[in-house]
């Protein structure tokens, strides 16, 4: 199985958006808070297989959906992830995902 990733939109108003374009196209996802170790900040974000996240931003930019951060979970210590390690930004540096 792969890793699952989060994506960050800009506002809840794109996350709805997102769903529902997710939904049609039937791709799996989840909508989950933030993760405290990526935001502190009150939100939501849509949780994904890391496998699809290019088609995921090829949907979303299709339909004028930016992808502030994606990051890859940092998964347990089942998965050979050492407890405590952090998300993995998928970005680079100061380019946002679009």
């Amino acid at each position: 199985m792969s890793p699952t990733c989060v994506a960050i939109l800009d506002s809840i108003h794109y996350i709805l958006k997102a769903e529902k374009i997710l939904k049609a196209r039937e791709m799996p996802h989840e909508i989950v808070p933030v993760p405290r170790e990526i935001s502190s900040d009150c939100g939501m974000a849509i949780l994904f297989d890391c496998a699809l996240l290019m088609e995921l931003r090829r949907v979303l930019s299709e339909m004028g959906i930016r992808i502030r951060g994606a990051y890859r979970s940092p998964g347990s210590a089942r998965d050979g992830v050492p407890n405590g390690s952090r998300y993995v930004s998928l970005t680079d540096g100061d380019n946002e995902l679009s």
